[in-house]
């Protein structure tokens, strides 16, 4: 899951800073043309990470009363994916997409556990733990490094899961033990 938060006025959210001080935002460090709209927009959705949004309440929210069709709506919702560097619309979903071609490859009925669907897993994992990093999305990257462990294990390859779930945990809080923290900790040594 995504996670947002706020310094003063800089946004922080998916691996991005978005300053919202001054004329012009500032998406790490550049200046982003930007409509006010898209900016609401982003704003909007940034600060509620892993929540699913209505359409009515981010027209309510960007527009207010103002009648908006679905064409503005998604016009905005474009400028806004743009700035971001998505103009596929992959953006903050392709370390996901990554890690499910993966488990497809090994459910795949000529797939199974061979050589040639663990090396297609294994490309796919790697992918969305290099993607999820890059986004700075920490969890995902758990996520997706834990997938890796899996179909590594038994296959002498512990020591590249330790090189692979050591950095991970290390940039996460202490304090937590979520299911996923709990797991990769039971790959290291004692």
């Amino acid at each position: 899951m995504a996670t947002a938060s706020k310094d003063e006025n800089i946004l922080h959210f998916a691996g991005f800073d978005l300053d919202l001080d001054g004329p012009e935002p500032r998406l790490d460090g550049r200046v982003v043309p930007l409509r006010p709209k898209s900016l609401a927009l982003i704003s909007h959705l940034a600060q509620r990470p892993g929540q699913l949004v209505r359409k009515d309440e981010l027209v309510d929210a960007v527009w207010g009363t103002t009648a908006v069709t679905d064409a503005t709506l998604a016009r905005t919702l474009f400028d806004a994916r743009e700035a971001l560097g998505d103009e596929t619309g992959e953006f903050l979903g392709r370390a996901e997409v990554l890690r499910v071609r993966g488990d497809l490859a090994l459910a795949a009925p000529s797939g199974g556990r061979s050589d040639r669907a663990a090396k297609r897993a294994e490309a796919f994992y790697r992918e969305a733990v290099e993607f999820a990093r890059r986004q700075e999305a920490t969890r995902l990257e758990l996520q997706s490094a834990l997938d890796l462990a899996r179909l590594w294990q038994g296959r002498s390859r512990d020591d590249e899961t330790v090189a692979l779930l050591t950095p991970i945990l290390e940039r996460l809080p202490h304090d937590v033990d979520s299911p996923e923290i709990l797991e990769a900790r039971s790959f290291l040594p004692a």
